[in-house]
């Protein structure tokens, strides 16, 4: 068995630090590139965050542009046929959400006894 170990010829030795080396560079790459893919992932996640607050604020500001103007419209202080005929489509759905409202409340309330 001695003979055998000295049939490896002096040709096989340095290959395994050469493959050792290479495999460790294969695994480097691939880990810098996926820190540097993580990396681009979560600013890419930061910034539709940013964008959908951004969209929300403007929303916000929309709903309170408008509750302003409905109110200064129906204070009479601001007149526009466009205004005034979106605060009248207002006070229509207002209207019908409030007789849904009260379907729903009537609906819901407890049955008297016997009717069951």
């Amino acid at each position: 068995m001695a003979g055998q170990d000295e049939s490896k010829g002096p040709e096989q030795e340095p290959l395994a630090p050469l493959l050792g080396e290479a495999v460790m560079e294969l695994f480097g790459g691939l880990t810098r590139r996926g820190r540097r893919s993580m990396g681009d992932l979560a600013k890419r996640g930061r910034e539709k965050l940013e964008a959908n607050q951004a969209r929300k604020d403007v929303d916000q500001l929309y709903q309170k542009l408008g509750r302003e103007t409905l109110r200064l419209v129906q204070a009479g202080e601001v007149t526009h046929p466009g205004l005034m005929a979106g605060v009248d489509r207002i006070t229509q759905h207002e209207q019908r959400l409030e007789e849904a409202e009260a379907r729903v409340r009537t609906d819901s309330s407890p049955a008297p006894e016997g009717e069951e």
